[in-house]
C-alpha cells in the first residue's frame, strides 16, 4: 500500500497531471499482445478487459484495454430518430445541440458499439475508457456518462484527453514534446513538459481533412475530366451538392447522364493519390509572410535573399523513412518527375474513370499551409504555441515534435511542416524563436498516427488507475442527487 500511495498522483484529473509517475507503471507495448477481450493480468489489474472508445470527429476507434491496436474503426455517426445528424465539431454547431439530443444519439451509437462491433455483453460489467478531444464540451460528457451508467450498466467510467496522453505509447525517455494533432475538422497544438500538458499554450484552428476535401472538390471541378470507356467520350465536370444525400456530390458531365461521387470516394482519392510537395514550402512561406505583413500593417522587414534554407542539420535518423526531407536539388527532380508522370486515372465504375493531373493530386493539402483569413496555418500554429511556452524549456520541447491525426498521414506532410517552421522562424513575428531553427526534430512514432490516442487509452485502461482517475457508478449517482 505504501508503494501504491507513492505512485498515485495527487490530482484527480489526467489533464495537468505529471505523467512521470504514470510512465513508471506503463508496460512495454510488447506485453499488450494478449487475447482480445480476455481476462488478463497487467500492471495491478486482474479482471475483464475494459472497453476503450476513442470518439473522433470523423471516425471512432473501438477495442479492449491491453490490445496494441483498435479492434475496429467506424464512422462517427450520431443520428436522431427524426433524421437529424449531430456533429462533434464545435465550429459546426455542436454547442447548439441539447443534452437530450446527445443522449438519444449516443444511446444508438453505443448500442452499435456494444452489440454489433465489439459484441460485449452489458452483464460483464466492463469498465469503459473514453478518449476525447482536448476541451470537449461538458454537455457531451454528461450525455455519455448518463447513457453508459444508466443504459449499459457501466461500473466505472474514465475520460482521458487524446492530446494529453499521446506520449504514453512512446519510449519512456520522452517526457517533453509538442503534440500536433491534425484531424478531420481541426488542428490542435499542445506542448507537454516533464509529462505535464501546458494548457495555457494550447491552440487550435478550424482546418483539417474537411478543408482538404473541399479544396479537392473544387480542383476536380476545374481541372479534371470524366472519361467513358464504352462511348469513348471525354467531358469536363460540374459539381453540385446532391439533393437526396448530403454525403454525395453530383457530377454533371456535359452531354452525359448524371453521375454521382460520394464523399467516401473523395476520401479514397485523398488516401491513395493525394500528396504534398515539400518544394513548395519556400513559395508558400513567402506568400504567407506577405499576408501577415498586410494584416498586422507592419513595415516590410529585410527578408533574406538567400532563403533556400538547407536542412542538413536535421537529425533524420528520428524521422520516418517515407517522409525524409529532400534536399533542394531533389525537390527540382520531384517536379520534373511529376510532370513526366502526366495524368492519373481513378476508376468510378466499370465504364467511367476520372483523369487527375498532378495539380489535383498535390494542391488540396496546400489549404493547411497557405493560411486562412487570419493567416493561421499549421506552421504558424506550431510557432505561436511555442512562443507561449517559457523560453527556458522551448528547446527541449521543439526537439520532440510528435505529429498525430489521420490528416498527417498524407505523404509529405511531416517534411513540409518541418521546412515551413524553419523558414518562418526568420520572420520578425517569430524572431524570438530564431535560435531554435536548427533544433526542430520529429519524434518517430512506432504506431499509426491516427491510432496514437486510442493506444494510450488502451495502456491507461489496463493499469490500476481506476480508483484515482475513474468515476464509479455509485459516485456518479451520489453526485447527481446533490
Amino acid at each position: 500500500m505504501e508503494n501504491e500511495e507513492q505512485l498515485t498522483p495527487r490530482r484527480a484529473a489526467l489533464v495537468g497531471t505529471p505523467f512521470a509517475e504514470l510512465l513508471k507503471k506503463t508496460p512495454s507495448m510488447s506485453l499488450l499482445n494478449l487475447t482480445p477481450g480476455s481476462n488478463f493480468e497487467l500492471g495491478f489489474t486482474a479482471e475483464k478487459a475494459s472497453l476503450v472508445i476513442d470518439i473522433g470527429n470523423q471516425y471512432s476507434r473501438l477495442g479492449f484495454a491491453g490490445e496494441s491496436c483498435p479492434r475496429i474503426i467506424i464512422p462517427s455517426q450520431f443520428s436522431l430518430s427524426n433524421g437529424k445528424k449531430l456533429t462533434m465539431n464545435n465550429s459546426l454547431g455542436s454547442k447548439s445541440y441539447s443534452k437530450e439530443e446527445w443522449k438519444e444519439a449516443f444511446e444508438s451509437f453505443f448500442n452499435s458499439v456494444y452489440f454489433s462491433h465489439l459484441q460485449a455483453n452489458t452483464k460483464d460489467e466492463r469498465k469503459v475508457v473514453i478518449v476525447e478531444n482536448y476541451l470537449s464540451l461538458n454537455v457531451v460528457k454528461d450525455a455519455i456518462s448518463e447513457v453508459l451508467y444508466h443504459k449499459f450498466k457501466v461500473p466505472s467510467l474514465m475520460f482521458v484527453q487524446s492530446q494529453s496522453i499521446s506520449l504514453i505509447p512512446m519510449s519512456l525517455n520522452h517526457k517533453h514534446a509538442l503534440i500536433v494533432d491534425c484531424g478531420a475538422t481541426e488542428t490542435r497544438v499542445l506542448p507537454i513538459y516533464d509529462g505535464t500538458p501546458l494548457s495555457y499554450a494550447f491552440l487550435s484552428a478550424p482546418f483539417g481533412f474537411y478543408s482538404v476535401r473541399k479544396r479537392l472538390a473544387q480542383l476536380l471541378k476545374d481541372e479534371s475530366v470524366l472519361v467513358n470507356h464504352s462511348k469513348s467520350m471525354r467531358s469536363p465536370l460540374q459539381f453540385h451538392p446532391a439533393k437526396n444525400d448530403c454525403n454525395e456530390l453530383e457530377l454533371f458531365p456535359i452531354g452525359e447522364e448524371k453521375k454521382t461521387i460520394s464523399l467516401l470516394d473523395m476520401e479514397d482519392i485523398i488516401a491513395k493519390l493525394v500528396y504534398i510537395e515539400p518544394g513548395r514550402a519556400e513559395e508558400n512561406t513567402s506568400q504567407l509572410i506577405k499576408k501577415m505583413r498586410s494584416q498586422s500593417q507592419l513595415e516590410p522587414s529585410p527578408w533574406p535573399h538567400n532563403h533556400n534554407v538547407t536542412l542538413k542539420s536535421v537529425d533524420t535518423s528520428r524521422i520516418e523513412k517515407d517522409i525524409q526531407i529532400p534536399a533542394e536539388s531533389q525537390s527540382s527532380k520531384l517536379k520534373e518527375r511529376t510532370k513526366a508522370e502526366g495524368v492519373t486515372k481513378y476508376p468510378l465504375d466499370q465504364s467511367n474513370f476520372l483523369e487527375l493531373n498532378n495539380d489535383v493530386r498535390s494542391k488540396p493539402v496546400e489549404v493547411l499551409f497557405e493560411g486562412d483569413e487570419e493567416t493561421e496555418s499549421v506552421s504558424t500554429l506550431v510557432l505561436k504555441s511555442l512562443k507561449q511556452v517559457p523560453s527556458d524549456v522551448r528547446m527541449e520541447i521543439s526537439q520532440n515534435i510528435l505529429i498525430i491525426g489521420g490528416t498527417s498521414m498524407i505523404p509529405g506532410f511531416k517534411s513540409r511542416l518541418m521546412r515551413e517552421i524553419r523558414l518562418l522562424t526568420q520572420h520578425p513575428s517569430f524572431s524570438e524563436l530564431s535560435g531554435l531553427k536548427d533544433q526542430f526534430c520529429l519524434l518517430k512514432c512506432p504506431h499509426q498516427s491516427n491510432c496514437v490516442g486510442w493506444i494510450a487509452g488502451s495502456v491507461i485502461g489496463s493499469l490500476d488507475l481506476w480508483s484515482t482517475f475513474g468515476t464509479t457508478k455509485e459516485t456518479y449517482l451520489m453526485n447527481q442527487k446533490q
